[in-house]
C-alpha cells in the first residue's frame, strides 16, 4: 500500500498520543508507515527489527516515561 488515510485531528487530539514522548512518537508513526508499506501489511514480531524500523534503536528496550 502506498497510501492510507491518516485522521490528523484524531492523531493531535489523541490522549495516548500525548502520553508519548516525541521519540515514542516518532517511533509509531513510522511503524504505521512501516505496516502500510509492507505487502501484507504486516509488522515483524521480533524485537530488533521493530526497534530498527521504529527508528528508536536502543531506546525501544528502554522503560517508557510512564
Amino acid at each position: 500500500m502506498k497510501s492510507f488515510l491518516f485522521d490528523i485531528d484524531s492523531w493531535l487530539s489523541s490522549k495516548q498520543i500525548h502520553q508519548m514522548d516525541p521519540y515514542e512518537e516518532v517511533g509509531y508513526l513510522h511503524l504505521l508507515l512501516a505496516e502500510a508499506s509492507d505487502e501484507h501489511c504486516a509488522l515483524p514480531t521480533d524485537e530488533q527489527q521493530l526497534a530498527m524500523l521504529s527508528t528508536l534503536g536502543p531506546q525501544w528496550f528502554k522503560p517508557t516515561r510512564d
